[in-house]
Protein backbone atom coordinates (compact mmCIF):
# COMPACT_ATOMS: atom_id res chain seq x y z
CA UNK A 1 0.00 0.00 0.00
CA UNK A 2 1.44 3.45 -0.91
CA UNK A 3 -0.28 6.78 -1.42
CA UNK A 4 0.43 10.54 -2.56
CA UNK A 5 2.10 12.95 -0.34
CA UNK A 6 -0.74 15.10 1.26
CA UNK A 7 -1.44 16.86 4.49
CA UNK A 8 -2.46 14.12 7.22
CA UNK A 9 -2.26 12.94 10.75
CA UNK A 10 -1.17 9.73 11.98
CA UNK A 11 -1.36 8.46 15.64
CA UNK A 12 -0.37 5.13 17.19
CA UNK A 13 -1.58 4.09 20.29
CA UNK A 14 -0.89 1.39 22.84
CA UNK A 15 -4.51 -0.96 22.83
CA UNK A 16 -3.45 -2.24 25.97
CA UNK A 17 -3.02 1.24 28.04
CA UNK A 18 -4.95 3.40 25.24
CA UNK A 19 -1.96 5.27 26.29
CA UNK A 20 -0.77 7.86 22.38
CA UNK A 21 2.71 6.70 22.20
CA UNK A 22 3.53 8.61 18.56
CA UNK A 23 2.02 11.73 16.45
CA UNK A 24 3.01 13.44 13.97
CA UNK A 25 0.93 15.99 11.33
CA UNK A 26 1.82 17.14 8.16
CA UNK A 27 2.42 16.53 4.37
CA UNK A 28 3.28 12.38 4.10
CA UNK A 29 3.20 9.54 2.27
CA UNK A 30 1.92 6.12 4.26
CA UNK A 31 3.06 2.64 3.01
CA UNK A 32 3.51 -0.67 4.71
CA UNK A 33 6.67 -2.86 4.27
CA UNK A 34 7.33 -6.41 4.31
CA UNK A 35 8.92 -6.12 8.17
CA UNK A 36 5.46 -5.44 9.32
CA UNK A 37 6.62 -1.60 9.71
CA UNK A 38 4.35 1.09 8.68
CA UNK A 39 6.16 3.72 6.74
CA UNK A 40 5.68 7.58 7.17
CA UNK A 41 7.75 9.70 4.39
CA UNK A 42 7.02 13.45 5.87
CA UNK A 43 8.37 16.26 4.25
CA UNK A 44 9.90 19.35 5.67
CA UNK A 45 11.74 22.42 4.46
CA UNK A 46 14.79 20.57 4.59
CA UNK A 47 13.85 17.43 2.79
CA UNK A 48 12.16 14.07 3.57
CA UNK A 49 12.36 12.44 6.92
CA UNK A 50 10.86 8.92 7.29
CA UNK A 51 9.73 7.40 10.36
CA UNK A 52 9.56 3.26 10.82
CA UNK A 53 6.58 2.80 13.14
CA UNK A 54 6.67 -1.30 14.44
CA UNK A 55 2.87 -2.40 14.38
CA UNK A 56 1.81 -5.78 16.44
CA UNK A 57 -1.15 -7.01 18.31
CA UNK A 58 -0.62 -4.28 21.00
CA UNK A 59 -1.00 -0.81 18.42
CA UNK A 60 -2.86 0.56 16.49
CA UNK A 61 -3.15 3.68 14.49
CA UNK A 62 -5.14 6.29 13.12
CA UNK A 63 -4.87 8.23 10.02
CA UNK A 64 -6.60 11.14 9.10
CA UNK A 65 -6.75 13.04 6.12
CA UNK A 66 -6.27 17.42 6.53
CA UNK A 67 -6.49 17.82 3.00
CA UNK A 68 -8.11 21.13 2.00
CA UNK A 69 -9.14 22.41 -1.42
CA UNK A 70 -6.85 25.76 -0.90
CA UNK A 71 -3.84 24.28 0.05
CA UNK A 72 -0.72 26.26 -0.19
CA UNK A 73 2.60 24.71 -0.55
CA UNK A 74 4.00 24.98 3.04
CA UNK A 75 5.86 22.27 4.86
CA UNK A 76 4.48 22.61 8.71
CA UNK A 77 5.34 19.04 10.08
CA UNK A 78 4.87 18.53 13.66
CA UNK A 79 5.75 15.64 15.37
CA UNK A 80 5.13 14.36 18.97
CA UNK A 81 7.00 11.26 21.21
CA UNK A 82 5.26 11.85 24.16
CA UNK A 83 7.56 9.56 26.99
CA UNK A 84 9.66 12.73 26.00
CA UNK A 85 8.02 15.17 28.35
Amino acid sequence: MRDEMCRKSLHVYNTKTGELIFRVEGYMSISNNNYGELVCTIRTEYGCKTHYIYLNKDTMYVIEDLTEEDESDNFDTYCEFPWND
